[in-house]
């Protein structure tokens, strides 16, 4: 334990780390220092951080503050755990900062052999955390007894300062500059903090039958709009009496509530329009896909099952600009075409891919099937890819 500041009748220490018979916070030093401090001062001050450490050195050192001649306030400064919450309650006074711990288990030990000798180990494991939990009982109400016996389960279990505060085993919760918060305050804080839970829990089971109620947090949103109309926070407000102050209050709310509605038309019907936008966009892009042979008729109707919303869109548009066109099928036209030409002796060592389409569709479908280098080389002239086959 390290002194950090001497005054007059009173003295500040600090006791950091863990508690050990090998470290500097064993029973035999700090007995000593708290006999020395209790023939010179008449109050003594411990800032507290301590991981726990070893039980026996840790009663010891309860024993020596439950006994001590001198009165003794601790200040958790950071964490108290284990052993280390321990020895705070021998103190006259407990405080913890507000944004401190401390973690309270069952005492724990490290074993080797049969179980014969197990059972022993667990058996006075069993004694001792026995023992650890009357010291907390004996600084707690009564009526608080069975919600430590809670924490007899073999987990760990870390305590805020308010917590810490509720269950009894601190006197109080002090905030950076070193004062005590109010017991009010922080009843007020846990009140708050359930108040919106309830509300927010009853707001997802809420089934339409009626809206569960608004928790009540410090003001109303009656009392903060009267408050910002007294303050003139709101243009055209110049209320001067209650009577007044109630027609400005209604007033005001029929206007925001006209205004939000005039907004969600305006918005919703925006949303119209972008969908319109969005049905004009993709069918013209569409014609223009199956003119240019991109997609075929017959898939028409999937893409624009595809395009109905943006994302799809963007990915028909994404996956059409790097396709190659798709040779037409045969039309009725294209067969009437054929048949007129039929029996006539029609020179086509120059027709194009798009002539065979037009004037033969059937014998270009032959020749994919049956001259398929003349089919690609038509193809690639037409459009600059070699085909798949």
């Amino acid at each position: 334990m390290k002194i950090i500041s001497k005054s007059g009748t009173k003295v500040k220490a600090r006791l950091s780390g863990d508690i050990s018979v090998w470290g500097r916070n064993n029973a035999i030093s700090f007995s000593n220092q708290i006999d020395e401090l209790a023939e010179e001062y008449e109050e003594l001050e411990i800032q507290v951080h301590c991981y726990g450490g070893d039980v026996m050195e840790g009663i010891a050192m309860y024993n020596v503050l439950k006994h001590a001649d001198i009165k003794v306030t601790a200040v958790v400064i950071g964490l108290a755990a284990s052993m280390g919450t321990i020895f705070l309650l021998a103190c006259d006074k407990v405080y913890m900062y507000k944004n401190t711990y401390q973690m309270i288990h069952e005492a724990l030990t490290g074993a080797y052999g049969n179980s014969t000798t197990l059972k022993k180990v667990a058996e006075t494991l069993d004694k001792i955390s026995g023992i650890l939990y009357q010291h907390y009982k004996d600084k707690m109400p009564e009526n608080k007894h069975a919600e430590i016996e809670k924490f007899m389960d073999g987990e760990d279990h870390w305590l805020t300062a308010q917590e810490c505060k509720e269950l009894g085993i601190i006197d109080g919760v002090i905030d950076k500059d070193g004062i005590e918060v109010p017991t009010a305050m922080l009843q007020a804080k846990s009140q708050e903090k359930e108040s919106f839970k309830q509300y927010f829990s009853a707001s997802l089971e809420h089934n339409g039958e009626s809206s569960p109620k608004e928790p009540k947090i410090k003001s109303t949103m009656k009392e903060v709009l009267i408050a910002k109309i007294l303050a003139k926070n709101f243009v055209g407000v110049s209320a001067t009496s209650a009577d007044e102050l109630g027609e400005e209050l209604l007033a005001f709310a029929e206007a925001s509530s006209k205004e939000r509605d005039e907004l969600k038309a305006k918005l919703d019907q925006l949303e119209l329009d972008q969908v319109e936008r969005q049905k004009t966009e993709v069918k013209n892009y569409l014609d223009n896909a199956e003119k240019t042979g991109a997609i075929q008729n017959s898939q028409r109707a999937f893409y624009e099952n595809l395009c109905k919303d943006a994302e799809g869109f963007e990915s028909v548009k994404n996956i059409l600009g790097s396709a190659t066109p798709t040779p037409q099928r045969s039309t009725i036209t294209g067969q009437m075409r054929e048949e007129e030409g039929k029996g006539e002796s029609v020179d086509k060592s120059k027709w194009t891919l798009q002539d065979y389409q037009d004037k033969a569709p059937s014998e270009l479908e032959n020749m994919a099937k049956t001259d398929w280098e003349k089919f690609s080389n038509l193809y690639e002239k037409e459009y600059g890819v070699k085909p798949e086959k």
